[in-house]
């Protein structure tokens, strides 16, 4: 099984004397070539690739220099390259030393993973060093990778799948704590002992995912295109550590990019949805639906415990094709176990409450704009301004507890949970330039904050204080909006 190494290239050296089988590069002009500037150098591509043939002693290796080896700089232009090569060349497995921590690159990496994962393809990556929100790493159908903090980093270890923690409920999405230290050994004899870092930690995984991948399906006479994503979790943690629920779970909906919705509430703002989608009118066209594989998105409200059958059993007859299930509302425990139990990938608003944000102190240091008034003219207002900060070179993140409005793009945090807290945290995570909140703000606002109403008419009141003096600015004109907030936060 063929491994892509996307890095600052692995070289032939006295680290790393076994072939590979695709030496390239991604040129400037994003051309795949073959490389012409071999070395020996010991190059952290080549450190990557050592461990990785440590532990898979039957991968097939295939560097993809995107790296300088000097500044280990490149771009996501070059990495976005990379891995659709890996796509078209049907590559099995992709290993990512690098991401972006730039928010203007998330949207090229988040589309060309969503590509990978409908592929079937498992990209596994590693977080920033400085444990900072990093794109793949942190992406839900990314099998993302820190190293462990703990004692076990104090030694070095052979046995494969030890040294691998589950974060069962990780806030910044990374799922896996695994060791980097590795006793490598050299071609005199020499013994080379890894540092701790995320990379060499992501390295090691991979090799897990190969041997888990290559166990699987050689012994299993399913296809390919069947989404092994859950499975490889479940086997790489090992039973000691077993907990299927947490290894179906999916931790937000961002992998979404076509969803077939059964709507129970007629509540739904289709016209913000980030995915395309199609409707279903009722259950029973669930089982009609004729892709291979797909993705089913359920909106609960009001329901029956008939309904809930119907709606169970239907998924029954399509579960050898369904990928994942987004249970939006209040989902009943039911189907939860019943998506468990055949091993189903799932997202549920429950995992929002779950999740581990840890107690923050200290105010939020960056301004904190409150939307209220109409949901979906809300809703409709800060996306516009979202792209208008966005397009001035400022990173704006979306924050709500409008229901579904996960749905709609934005970070979702359930009412009646300790909010300043939750933006505090929003903060720490992402590093914005500022903060769209869709919330209520009383008890919350900050000095400095603005307040926005929108009335059902698209009308807004904008509200801002300047040293002790309350002003209220009336337009029609998102972008009249849009610069007297500018002004405002440019004194």
């Amino acid at each position: 099984m063929k491994i892509a190494i996307i890095d600052d290239g692995v070289n032939i050296s006295d680290l790393y004397f076994e072939k590979v089988e695709q030496n390239l590069i991604i040129e400037d002009s994003l051309e795949v070539c073959e490389r012409k500037d071999e070395s020996n150098k010991i190059s952290h591509g080549t450190i990557c690739g050592a461990i990785i043939k440590k532990y898979a002693k039957e991968a097939s290796i295939i560097s993809i220099k995107i790296l300088d080896e000097i500044t280990r700089k490149g771009n996501v232009n070059k990495l976005c390259r990379a891995i659709e090569w890996c796509l078209e060349n049907d590559i099995d497995i992709i290993n990512l030393s690098n991401g972006s921590i730039y928010y203007g690159d998330f949207e090229k990496l988040r589309n060309v993973c969503n590509k990978a994962f409908d592929k079937g393809a498992y990209i596994i990556a590693a977080k920033n060093n400085n444990d900072m929100f990093t794109i793949p790493a942190c992406l839900p159908n990314v099998l993302g990778v820190k190293c462990e903090n703990k004692s076990i980093m104090n030694r070095y270890f052979n046995n494969i799948y030890k040294g691998i923690h589950m974060q069962k409920k990780a806030y910044d999405g990374i799922e896996f704590l695994v060791n980097s230290m590795h006793k490598l050994i050299k071609k005199n004899g020499d013994i080379y002992i890894t540092q701790r870092c995320n990379s060499y930690a992501n390295a090691y995984f991979t090799s897990c995912v190969h041997n888990v991948l290559e166990k699987y399906r050689n012994s299993n006479s399913n296809d390919k295109s069947r989404n092994e994503f859950n499975f490889i979790k479940n086997a790489v943690i090992g039973n000691r550590l077993y907990n299927r629920e947490w290894c179906n779970i999916l931790r937000d909906v961002s992998y979404l990019t076509y969803g077939y919705i059964l709507d129970m509430s007629n509540n739904l703002f289709t016209n913000y949805l980030f995915f395309n989608f199609k409707y279903l009118n009722n259950y029973l066209e669930l089982t009609k639906i004729d892709d291979k594989q797909f993705d089913l998105v359920i909106i609960f409200n009001n329901y029956s415990k008939n309904e809930v059958k119907n709606i169970q059993n239907s998924i029954n007859i399509k579960r050898e094709y369904i990928r994942s299930v987004v249970l939006c509302g209040n989902a009943p425990n039911k189907i939860k176990r019943f998506l468990n139990k055949n091993n189903i990938m799932f997202w549920c608003e429950k995992i929002c409450n779950e999740l581990e944000i840890k107690k923050e102190n200290g105010k939020v240091n960056i301004p904190i704009i409150f939307f209220s008034g109409n949901e979906k003219n809300v809703i409709g207002t800060i996306n516009k301004i979202e792209n208008l900060f966005y397009s001035d070179g400022y990173y704006a993140i979306k924050v709500s507890d409008y229901n579904f409005s996960y749905l709609y793009g934005f970070n979702y945090f359930s009412k009646g949970k300790e909010y300043y807290n939750y933006l505090k945290s929003i903060e720490n995570k992402y590093s914005p330039d500022i903060i769209l909140s869709a919330m209520n703000y009383n008890g919350i606002k900050g000095e400095g904050d603005a307040i926005i109403k929108v009335d059902d008419n698209y009308q807004y009141e904008i509200i801002i204080e300047k040293n002790g003096v309350c002003k209220k600015i009336y337009t029609i004109d998102i972008c009249e909006m849009y610069k007297s907030l500018l002004n405002y936060y440019s004194v």
